[in-house]
């Protein structure tokens, strides 16, 4: 992991707001989203399915499907505003300035394509095809794949699960971004292929001093990488901190719950997971306050009326009118 940068942020997120129109009302899909992301940070969007991470990455890029649109708020990329640019400044971005691995390679991969046309096609738009056939040579022995002549002559279906993760990830690099968008990366590939994944992104992070948003809903993945982390519940961010605080005293109740429903190995004894009681929230159907108001233990009659923002110590704030006695009672010490 890097040390959090103080200098200007590659991404700041101001109230980003995403809705999708459906015959049954509108789906608040992101609601009121803030963070940023500084040079060389890894940072890392958690939470159940369905609460808004792929969506967020998709909307930084401007990649929502229709009906699906951006209804308020910033994506400002330095200082551009992604959400106002107009669609042929905002392809000189996408590649360029930010990058993306998709989730599922396989279906991000073209099919029919063999992998040195995917990459060529690429790279052809800063340079000639001779030149961009040997960086794509270059970028398979970069990202750790062996036998790259012949590779870079397969098709997506003969490559290993881990093979293609690594063709995507070579794609995403291909033309220096300063900021990389990961959406969960490693789904899919066993654990051994998935640290190799990790282990690589890392590197590359370091080698190139990329900013790297990383979407996972597995807290043991997110602790392994991220500097700090925002934990995502109902389209919005409900407790973000540094690494180490967030896992270690949190104050939110949703990050408590996904704390504790994540396998522990280091312990003695297997002790039982404890599931998160009841469901995700409908997003066309949200009710007023706390959205995690009834899945939660802690909560009172004033978390059905509205949302605080409770900041504990600098860089570490909690959306919950609790967050301080929470805070306390599991980290043992008073509020700063």
């Amino acid at each position: 992991m890097t040390t959090t940068n103080t200098r200007t942020p590659v991404l700041t997120v101001e109230g980003l707001q995403v809705a999708i129109p459906t015959p049954r009302g509108t789906v608040k899909a992101v609601r009121d989203l803030s963070f940023a992301i500084y040079p060389g940070e890894t940072f890392a969007l958690v939470g159940e399915s369905g609460s808004g991470k792929s969506m967020t990455c998709r909307a930084i890029l401007r990649l929502i499907h229709q009906p699906g649109r951006i209804t308020g708020g910033k994506v400002l990329f330095h200082d551009q505003d992604l959400a106002q640019l107009s669609e042929r400044a905002l392809q000189q971005v996408r590649g360029g300035g930010i990058s993306m691995i998709f989730q599922n390679p396989m279906t991000a991969l073209h099919p029919v394509l063999t992998i040195e046309r995917q990459l060529v096609e690429t790279l052809s738009l800063a340079m000639t095809k001779p030149e961009a056939r040997a960086r794509a040579l270059q970028l398979l022995k970069q990202v750790g794949i062996p036998d790259p002549e012949q590779k870079l002559k397969e098709y997506p279906h003969q490559l290993s699960g881990g093979q293609r993760q690594r063709v995507m990830i070579a794609i995403a690099i291909a033309r220096g971004p300063q900021l990389l968008l990961a959406d969960e990366p490693t789904t899919a590939l066993d654990v051994t292929i998935q640290a190799e994944i990790l282990r690589l992104l890392a590197e590359l992070q370091r080698a190139n001093h990329m900013a790297l948003l990383l979407v996972s809903h597995d807290l043991g993945v997110v602790s392994q990488v991220a500097d700090r982390v925002g934990v995502m519940y109902a389209g919005q961010i409900m407790e973000t901190a540094d690494t180490r605080t967030l896992l270690g005293r949190p104050a939110h109740p949703y990050t408590i719950g996904l704390i504790r429903s994540m396998p522990r190995l280091e312990e003695e004894e297997r002790q039982p997971l404890e599931p998160i009681p009841g469901s995700p929230p409908d997003l066309a159907t949200l009710p007023p306050g706390c959205p995690f108001a009834p899945r939660c233990a802690w909560a009172t009659d004033i978390c059905k009326e509205e949302v605080p923002v409770v900041e504990l110590a600098e860089g570490h704030w909690s959306r919950c009118h609790r967050a301080e006695e929470i805070y306390r009672e599991l980290g043992g010490g008073r509020v700063e």
